[in-house]
């Protein structure tokens, strides 16, 4: 790397680590609905991002399309219909996947992904393949399609069915994040210094996003009941799994799953 390159490495760091800082303060000062959250929290560095390393925002932009849909449809559906987490506002009023999902929360599904994906291939994959799709890309496809036929299916058949309320969270936080990781991490142990970094990263900005996005009321978690416990951070109270998944392990999963499907696990 050269010296243009590090400067521009270095710039381009500190101004996503300022945006820690940056993005609950103008939250709190513009007293962010949901959309505006994700905006403030996601859109924007994924912005920045997209404008100084376009090489890969193809390759971000179908991971985050192929993953986030499917699992927003899914996961979000099953929580509002179990009542275990209730989103009431969206800036497109009454219109909802299913009567349930807001359309905010593809929004917000999408770049959340995108926005691992590019920070990831931005500052430590630092030997970016510029090929759109890897093989086991294909994979992915099918058992996304697998997973929403299997949901469409149960939804025609018996809505009722996908109203779990026996701790839901947990059950896919281990499903869909635990053991991926630990099966990935395990046979690609060079993999987790990188996913550490980007992991710390991650922490901070989900850990700030949450706080603030739950005290101004962007989401709930009515179903106390339907989780191992909850956790109560600067006047945010927010299930266990929450914490663990989402905030402390969100980044881990994205990367996750793009290593195994949509890179080449180095």
């Amino acid at each position: 790397m050269n010296i243009f390159h590090r400067k521009k490495h270095k710039v381009d760091m500190i101004v996503m680590w300022a945006w820690l800082l940056l993005a609950p303060t103008l939250s709190w000062l513009v007293q962010a609905n949901f959309f505006v959250s994700i905006i403030i929290f996601f859109i924007i560095p994924s912005v920045f991002l997209s404008w100084r390393f376009p090489a890969s925002i193809k390759k971000s932009a179908l991971f985050a399309a192929c993953v986030g849909v499917p699992l927003v449809t899914v996961l979000d559906y099953m929580m509002e219909a179990s009542g275990s987490m209730l989103i009431d506002q969206s800036i497109f009023g009454d219109i909802r996947i299913l009567g349930l999902v807001t359309i905010d929360s593809y929004v917000w599904g999408l770049f959340f992904l995108y926005l691992i994906v590019m920070y990831y291939e931005a500052f430590l994959n630092h030997h970016f393949w510029h090929r759109l799709r890897f093989p086991a890309m294909k994979y992915l496809l099918i058992l996304m399609l697998v997973l929403l036929s299997t949901f469409f299916l149960v939804y025609f058949v018996n809505p009722s069915y996908l109203r779990i309320t026996f701790y839901f969270y947990l059950l896919w936080g281990i499903a869909l994040v635990f053991i991926p990781l630990l099966l990935l991490l395990t046979k690609y142990p060079k993999l987790i210094a990188k996913f550490f970094k980007a992991g710390a990263y991650f922490f901070l900005l989900l850990l700030g996003y949450e706080i603030t996005a739950i005290n101004l009321g962007n989401w709930l978690f009515p179903g106390e009941n339907q989780f191992i416990g909850m956790v109560e951070l600067f006047g945010a109270r927010f299930p266990f799994e929450e914490l663990f998944y989402f905030v402390m392990l969100g980044a881990f999963a994205g990367m996750t799953w793009y290593e195994f499907f949509d890179d080449d696990r180095k």
